[in-house]
């Protein structure tokens, strides 16, 4: 965990499965979640086991249910259930990540973590973490923006996978969700603007080529370039945007009154395959863009606010997560690949319904 070698749901799988099998006890476990652990703010997900759920029972049952029926010992699909869907609405995880995403901490936090963090963080943390420390030194690495876009679309696909469950009774969507959503849209909208310099104030930031973003692969890409999860993240948005629109409960107008005759929709919301190209200097478009982050997010979440704006938030969502109805350009969760997907919806179903049982065996205890 310290030095980084596994991906966000590997590191929380084997902690909790080690307790389990007794190759590691409860009271490291219990350390290494404490304030003297010195994995906090590296591995901030470990603040689930923070002065709770940390008996061997509460970690035994947890192994339980994030064992796999394939293979026993090897992470999967429950575990990303669990850290998208239950870890998040801890009130103290939340707090948590807020301080290890803080200024002078972000560059401590392994890159293969940020498809977990990102869907969890709001536009001012996409700031904070784009800036600049001194010379060379970014608080991000490109890996980790890379790791980002992955970041993105397996938030999107979470929450494609919960509409889905609330078709099926398993789960609710909830306004709280849609909240989340209005939140993750809008950070991915501005850490894309931030990387591409479509949004700037002329300050020094990380950022990607054309040639990275369109070419390069990531650590948490699974062989594919970059492209391919922004172009889904693109696709997802613009079409929910469009129906927004069209249905009359997002209007960029009220966005444009509040930035400033210098904004508009063409300068702030990029299209697939648009290569936008920055000048040395900060213009007034790129400045309104910045400006504009706070208004777009107040205008989704009015629009998500409404009933028909969260079946129209969910109807999208499943959409382009359906691999036959899109057949380009789908939201693709990290671990997935071109050929098959991670978090397929059966998968998901046994996650929840294994959930519902064991609360309805807590209650009758």
């Amino acid at each position: 965990m310290r030095a980084g070698k596994m991906k966000m749901e590997d590191k929380f799988f084997y902690l909790v499965q080690g307790v389990r099998h007794g190759i590691l006890s409860i009271d490291r476990l219990r350390v290494l979640a404490g304030e003297g652990g010195e994995i906090l703010l590296k591995f901030p997900f470990i603040d689930y086991f923070y002065q709770k759920n940390n008996s061997f029972r509460e970690v035994e049952r947890l192994g339980e249910r994030l064992e796999e029926a394939g293979d026993r010992f090897k992470p999967g699909a429950k575990t990303m259930c669990f850290l998208q869907y239950e870890l998040p609405k801890s009130e103290a995880f939340q707090q948590r990540l807020s301080k290890a995403m803080a200024r002078d901490n972000i560059e401590k936090i392994d890159h293969e973590d940020f498809p977990m963090i990102v869907g969890q963080i709001n536009f001012n943390t996409v700031d904070e973490m784009l800036g600049h420390l001194s010379g060379d030194r970014f608080k991000i690495t490109k890996e980790a923006a890379k790791n980002s876009y992955v970041g993105f679309n397996t938030k999107f696909k979470a929450m494609a996978r919960l509409a889905d469950m609330e078709g099926e009774k398993l789960a609710r969507f909830t306004q709280g969700d849609a909240m989340s959503m209005a939140m993750s849209v809008t950070s991915f909208i501005h850490f894309d603007n931030l990387i591409t310099r479509k949004a700037w104030e002329g300050n020094k930031r990380q950022s990607l080529t054309w040639n990275d973003i369109n070419y390069s692969t990531g650590p948490s890409t699974n062989g594919m370039p970059i492209k391919d999860f922004r172009n889904g993240a693109y696709g997802f948005i613009h079409d929910l945007l469009r129906q927004l629109e069209d249905e009359h409960i997002f209007d960029w107008n009220k966005i444009k009154r509040e930035t400033g005759d210098d904004f508009s929709k063409e300068n702030f919301l990029q299209e697939i395959g648009e290569k936008f190209v920055s000048k040395s200097t900060a213009t007034k478009e790129q400045r309104a863009a910045l400006d504009a982050i706070e208004h777009f997010q107040t205008e989704l979440e009015t629009a998500f606010n409404t009933r028909q704006g969260q079946d129209i938030l969910k109807k999208t969502l499943k959409r382009h997560c359906d691999r036959e109805t899109m057949p380009e350009n789908y939201i693709m969760e990290e671990s997935a690949s071109k050929k098959e997907e991670y978090l397929k919806k059966e998968f998901v179903e046994d996650f929840f319904s294994e959930l519902s049982r064991e609360e309805r065996q807590a209650a009758a205890a």
